[in-house]
């Protein structure tokens, strides 16, 4: 991967898991995501299981974050998401975001409409967070939310001051 010691911009204070819990977007299952895809200029993936999800029922993401590890025993088939994509490794320890991983965010959303998939040596929870405020708002985020189902982010006015409000809680020290 890219870094050894990446520079961490956003840090999740113990007190906003609470919050994080709450969901941004409508939780669905993956089999009724079809009324909240149709029209988006580009779906954009969280997770593994979601992704898998989204390639299950017909979506191929536009940009797809996973780090190859699962919470629960579901067996994930990966063969197909690296043919035909950018390729592009971050370092992203867990509970954070790094410069690396909003970089390589802000760089597929420019590459669109070529494909990227973004490997994570580390955790991707939090990338929702940075995928939603980079986003314009005809761009779809999904991601996971464990046990209950995925949830739709289009990033509206309401969506993303609620995560630039997360975010400034989150921003690491200098």
């Amino acid at each position: 991967m890219k870094s050894i010691n990446p520079k961490v911009i956003y840090r999740m204070p113990d007190q906003l898991r609470a919050s994080l819990a709450e969901p941004i977007g409508p939780i669905i299952e993956a089999r009724d995501a079809a009324p909240y895809l149709r029209g988006a200029k580009a779906i954009i993936s969280v997770g593994d299981v979601v992704t898998a999800n989204l390639y299950k029922y017909g979506f191929v993401p536009d940009v797809a974050i996973v780090d190859y590890k699962t919470k629960r025993n579901i067996t994930v088939d990966f063969k197909n998401w690296r043919d035909g994509r950018r390729i592009v490794k971050v370092a992203n320890p867990q509970s954070t975001i790094t410069q690396e991983m909003q970089n390589a965010i802000s760089e597929a959303y420019a590459h669109l409409p070529q494909k990227t998939l973004i490997e994570v040596d580390g955790e991707e929870d939090l990338a929702a967070l940075a995928c939603i405020n980079l986003a314009p708002g005809t761009y779809i985020i999904v991601y996971g939310m464990p046990d209950k189902g995925m949830t739709v982010v289009t990033p509206g006015e309401n969506e993303k001051k609620r995560v630039a409000e997360i975010l400034a809680e989150m921003k690491a020290e200098a």
